[in-house]
């Protein structure tokens, strides 16, 4: 994704195994989206690159928080050499497990979608109107293929529909 003042944002989602892999991942992708902002010659600005990983498996295991923030620093003074590039994890199991109407929409967001598809139907816990996207896309993905194309069919002929 690209912000209105052209940074870019990556999201993604690592779903189990393959912890050392992802990371390695998460720099390449970082790394792709810094060089694909250069330009001939030796110009190195760049708009700010943001990572964000969204863990289903604990990956830092000497931390209690779920969000951690990985930067460019010294590792003796811990002085950020880079403010351009930031790495955002966000550990899905460290997420507190009761969600009532006092924790964040991001926070109920992200518990949201660690829980999604746990249980039949949506949890009272989820209610809100902040996540009725989500879950509205959740039970698109439990469609079979073919409800899926009617659904699609519908929707197409609907937009064709409303054109001036």
């Amino acid at each position: 994704c690209k912000t209105d003042r052209d940074e870019r944002i990556i999201v993604e989602m690592q779903n189990a195994g393959g912890k050392v892999v992802f990371m390695n991942r998460a720099l390449a992708y970082s790394a792709m989206a810094i060089l694909d902002q250069a330009k001939k010659g030796w110009n190195y600005e760049y708009k700010k690159v943001y990572f964000v990983g969204l863990l289903n498996y604990v990956h830092f295991h000497n931390r209690s928080q779920p969000f951690t923030k990985v930067m460019l620093q010294t590792t003796d003074d811990h002085i950020v050499t880079n403010y351009n590039y930031l790495q955002i994890f966000v550990e899905l199991p460290k997420l507190a497990d009761l969600i009532d109407d006092s924790t964040p929409d991001n926070e109920a967001f992200l518990c949201a979608l660690r829980d999604i598809g746990k249980e039949d139907e949506r949890p009272t816990r989820y209610a809100r109107k902040s996540l009725d996207n989500l879950f509205s896309l959740s039970r698109y993905q439990k469609l079979k293929e073919e409800e899926k194309a009617k659904l699609e069919e519908s929707l197409r002929r609907y937009m064709e529909s409303q054109r001036i």
